[in-house]
């Protein structure tokens, strides 16, 4: 196993290189689109998965016309698809070999089309759920083979996956920035987990689930891999860090600068990539878009902790070299319950949060707010907080997609106080639109 033998090496070799690996990693010449922070032209960004694009556990009226629309209107500059390598590609039968789905392929070129018919120029595309090697029978779309344990099936795994950024990259050249993951700090196993992983409700998963170690070394893995593959296709487009979880108390296993940090340790290692002949410290190989999910809380405001918690984050990228490379935050959001008071408290924070965001985070180059719809019809618990992320109503909702107060407040703030807001009514039921305009 190359973890092991590249440990012994990696401790042999120490103390001879230890000033020659920092002046690389900290020297490295910084350029490239991941140090050109335009966060004037692109803060506006949203996250939202239209039904007739990749299905899932979204309501059926939320198509790709509705959404690129409603961007439009709003004035998003910004978008995050969700782009599962399951979607859009598949296995040969008999050997690992890749390839693109023509009818998915189709479906998205068409939705990309019509975000940049909106003013969407932008582009984020998510993976979270994998494809595996010939032969490795995965219990969840996310499992990962263990580095540790099957290191043959996790570098075929991580082969497969240099190969779908490769094709999708060739495939998609409006697509500039690609984030092979989601969330792989998550304590819960949620998008990657050992295999044995069931996504049950009642699951027991506690023995299947990697140590915070384990999921920093996969996660620098993973983007090493994607990164080779898109760089392939289009040196120009961008591998993004896959979005981690939000954590303020600054403690704990799972605390975001501690895990980012790790990530950093496992870049400097000397383990990875995994399977290859060479080690590779530079970051800048691995990822040029550092990325986090800084929830505030259900309906809370942003304060001096929340804003020095990020203002930490970063401290970790500065620290490792990564100073001057630019962040999305890929999902920034509130749900609401459906409780007026909520919505009209939600709609103050979330213009608070930008205004934070523009006076002291300026690395940050833009946010993807989560999401543009209600859930009312997907296959989630009733009292779920999925449910009631969204800017407007579902348009599966009697009331149609109709805007909250956090649509119009944002609606206002990109586009001034006098702007004409009647846009956002155009899918809503006509007893909404006429109390509304009325």
């Amino acid at each position: 196993m190359k973890k092991i033998l590249t440990g012994i090496i990696a401790a042999f070799l120490a103390v001879c290189m230890v000033f020659s690996a920092v002046g690389c990693t900290k020297e490295r010449e910084k350029t490239g689109l991941g140090y050109q922070i335009e966060q004037e032209k692109y803060l506006f960004g949203m996250g939202e998965v239209p039904a007739d694009v990749a299905g899932g556990a979204m309501d059926s009226r939320v198509s790709m016309e509705m959404v690129a629309d409603l961007c439009g209107e709003l004035g998003v500059k910004s978008f995050r698809i969700w782009m599962h390598l399951t979607t859009i590609c598949e296995r040969d039968a008999g050997s690992d070999t890749v390839r693109l789905k023509a009818d998915a392929v189709e479906k998205y070129q068409q939705f990309i089309d019509l975000l940049k018919e909106n003013g969407v120029t932008h582009i984020t595309a998510m993976n979270h759920y994998y494809l595996y090697p010939v032969g490795y029978s995965a219990s969840a779309g996310c499992v990962v083979p263990d580095p540790n344990l099957e290191f043959e099936e996790y570098v075929r795994f991580m082969e497969m996956l240099r190969e779908c950024y490769r094709l999708l990259a060739e495939a998609f050249p409006d697509v500039t920035y690609w984030e092979p993951s989601n969330e792989t700090n998550g304590a819960d196993g949620r998008f990657v987990a050992m295999n044995g992983f069931s996504e049950a409700e009642d699951a027991d998963n506690s023995q299947y689930l990697f140590s915070e170690d384990d999921l920093a070394y996969i996660t620098a893995d993973m983007c090493w891999y994607a990164n080779a593959g898109v760089k392939a296709s289009n040196p120009d487009a961008c591998t993004v860090l896959p979005g981690m979880i939000f954590n303020t108390n600054g403690q704990g296993a799972y605390a975001t600068a501690l895990f980012l940090q790790n990530i950093y340790d496992q870049i400097d290692s000397r383990y990875l990539p995994s399977g290859e002949e060479y080690a590779d410290i530079n970051p800048d190989n691995y990822f040029q878009v550092l990325n986090w999910h800084p929830y505030v809380g259900s309906w809370g405001m942003p304060d001096d902790t929340w804003v020095q918690t990020n203002k930490d984050i970063y401290a970790v990228a500065e620290r490792n070299g990564d100073d001057g490379k630019k962040v999305f935050l890929t999902e920034l959001g509130w749900q609401d319950q459906n409780v007026p008071e909520n919505q009209e408290l939600i709609a103050r924070a979330f213009v608070a949060t930008i205004d934070l965001i523009k006076e002291e985070l300026p690395w940050v180059e833009t946010f993807h707010t989560f999401r543009m719809f209600n859930w009312d019809t997907a296959p989630l618990e009733p009292d779920s907080i999925e449910r009631f992320f969204g800017l407007f109503t579902s348009p599966n909702s009697v009331q149609g997609a109709s805007p909250k107060p956090v649509a119009l407040a944002l609606f206002h703030y990109f586009n001034g106080e006098e702007a004409d807001a009647s846009g956002l009514y155009k899918y809503a039921a006509e007893a909404s639109t006429a109390a509304a305009i009325s």
